[in-house]
């Protein structure tokens, strides 16, 4: 794993972290927003592969 792989999963991990404080000061289920949140992400990779192939 290099360096910069573990910097960004930090990140990710640190922003999970905030969007569980944020949740639970809403008083929202942590674990549906973190699946949405992923849900998303993966969506956003998914896009971004196609727009890459199409562009080839």
């Amino acid at each position: 794993m290099t360096t910069e792989h573990s910097n960004e999963e930090k990140e990710i991990d640190v922003a999970i972290q905030q969007i569980a404080r944020d949740v639970n000061l809403y008083g929202l289920d942590a674990e549906k927003v973190k699946k949405i949140w992923f849900s998303a992400l993966l969506q956003q990779v998914a896009d971004n592969e196609l727009d890459n192939q199409q562009a080839h």
